[in-house]
């Protein structure tokens, strides 16, 4: 896959996020579409295809959807909720070629987002044919913005990797095992994956068990040797920090959820874009794969 430079990364995403108000504004779009992308893809394809199939998709779909955002300065206070519907149902259908799993053609998609749209704005009555052509449109747009570079770096080898190590080690807490799931698919939320390679994000995640489960005896160095090739901690380090800032702030926002609070008093949203919860609980949250369908990180 073409990571962007460090440059373009300083660019267009730390000068955003050095100011936590911008961090905060970015992750609230963000969170808010990662959650539509992945009650779309369970509902899609609950049946169409397995659990490790829909894991590639989703994930596919989200690194081709941060391409397209970071590629043309996407705002989604530009769409309406029916226009974000088609975004994301383009990016699913880009990211079933990525993983060559050709489940659902353009048709199939279209009619499920008319059902979603019809059910939650019936008075738009927008015909089956015009929500194809605009599919197979923001499709091209989509493939065209990003120059067709559809490549994706999945997480599964490095996270399976190094979970297995971990494992091994004498007392380690494999309860902890499910709090380094949720941080790696977090890391999805915003785009890490264009600029830090799936061993670094793993690692990265890593270093914040050690913190939160106080496991002093992971070394970093020893983590680094098992990647297959040199890694640069200060990276590793960058991008754990930035981790921690994204898990500070899911828990934020699933902390406020559950008390029953209506958006949040720091973070701006826009109400164009339907608030969809799936499996939402009552008790005390501390992961994000509390509120939207899980991933099963341990696909081969």
């Amino acid at each position: 896959m073409i990571y962007l430079t460090k440059e373009d990364w300083n660019n267009l995403i730390l000068s955003k996020l050095s100011k936590k108000e911008s961090f905060m504004q970015q992750f609230a779009e963000l969170f808010k579409l990662n959650t539509v992308f992945r009650y779309f893809t369970k509902n899609i394809y609950s049946k169409a295809a397995t659990p490790q199939e829909q894991t590639y998709i989703l994930l596919a779909s989200l690194v081709i959807f941060h391409k397209y955002r970071i590629s043309t300065n996407f705002s989604v206070n530009k769409y309406s909720s029916a226009e974000i519907y088609i975004i994301i149902g383009a990016c699913l259908s880009i990211g079933q070629v990525v993983v060559n799993a050709l489940l659902m053609p353009v048709k199939i998609l279209s009619e499920y987002i008319k059902r979603e749209i019809d059910k939650r704005y019936p008075d738009k009555n927008i015909e089956l044919k015009k929500i194809i052509e605009k599919l197979k449109e923001k499709k091209f747009e989509i493939l065209l913005s990003i120059g067709f570079n559809i490549e994706v770096d999945f997480p599964f080898y490095y996270y399976n990797k190094i979970k297995n190590h971990l494992l091994k080690i004498q007392n380690f807490p494999q309860n902890s095992i499910s709090f380094l799931n949720s941080l790696i698919k977090e890391s999805f939320i915003m785009p890490f994956c264009l600029y830090y390679t799936p061993n670094i994000i793993t690692i990265s995640s890593v270093l914040i068990l050690k913190e939160k489960f106080k496991l002093n005896y992971i070394n970093i160095k020893e983590l680094i040797s098992l990647s297959d090739y040199d890694l640069d901690e200060a990276d590793i380090l960058q991008c754990s920090s930035l981790l921690q800032a994204l898990d500070a702030a899911v828990i934020q926002v699933i902390t406020e959820k559950t008390n029953g609070i209506k958006g949040t008093e720091n973070i701006k949203t826009n109400n164009n874009i339907n608030n969809t919860d799936v499996n939402q609980t009552n008790s005390a949250q501390t992961s994000i794969t509390k509120i939207i369908p899980s991933i099963n990180m341990n696909t081969e």
